[in-house]
């Protein structure tokens, strides 16, 4: 659900590269020199058993974690191919992950307001129309912490489809997500594919058969 704004008359080309990236906890080793190129207006699909590090490299790709051996390269080929450092990259990336944590004592007006506010993404806006995408007219003054936890996923989701980033990290998108929900998620993320960098973790082939073009990239 993290997501910053960035120049709104400017057209970021970002590409991601990864360089024999290792990752262990302890004397647990999550997985060794991965290496992978990511292109802006491409889809990515990352599978993997439990355990694999799928959330791990989320976590790394999207600045939370740091590797204990690699390179990550953030290029903005829209401005020379200038290196982003990992610090701000979180202006460039909008993410929608179970380790997200949305503030549940707010209404769901309220949070959004808050949101827009600090975020400042796609603030042309209104709160209501926020609302109205998110198909939540009824429960605008509703805490969130009454919500379910699909519910609260779909508020996560809905931030990133809207927000003003070219890169968009998604780790099991429409978990908890009943049928209504997964569609209103599969109609939203047609109409981004192939117009930003999209990466997403997941085992759920309904999350991602629908897109005509992907790579799949299965860890270990």
């Amino acid at each position: 659900m993290r997501s910053n704004n960035i120049c709104k008359n400017k057209k970021v080309i970002m590409n991601i590269n990864l360089h024999k990236v290792t990752k262990r906890y302890s004397e647990n080793l999550i997985f060794k020199k991965f290496s992978y190129k990511f292109y802006d207006k491409k889809s990515y699909i990352i599978t993997g058993s439990n355990g694999s590090g799928k959330s791990t490299l989320m976590k790394i790709i999207s600045g939370y974690l740091s590797p204990n051996s690699g390179i990550i390269e953030y290029i903005d080929n829209s401005n020379n191919n200038k290196a982003i450092s990992k610090e701000f990259f979180f202006k460039y990336n909008a993410i929608a992950a179970p380790y997200v944590e949305i503030i549940e004592e707010f209404t769901l007006k309220e949070f959004l307001k808050f949101h827009f506010n600090f975020k400042k993404d796609n603030s042309n806006l209104s709160i209501n129309n926020m609302i109205n995408f998110l198909e939540l007219k009824k429960e605008s003054n509703v805490q969130i912490k009454n919500f379910s936890s699909g519910i609260k996923q779909k508020i996560k989701i809905g931030l990133v489809f809207l927000a003003n980033s070219p890169v968009i990290l998604l780790d099991e998108p429409t978990s908890n997500m009943d049928k209504k929900n997964i569609n209103w998620y599969i109609e939203n993320i047609k109409k981004i594919i192939n117009k930003k960098l999209i990466i997403m973790f997941s085992n759920q082939p309904n999350e991602y058969i629908f897109f005509k073009k992907k790579e799949i990239i299965k860890l270990n």
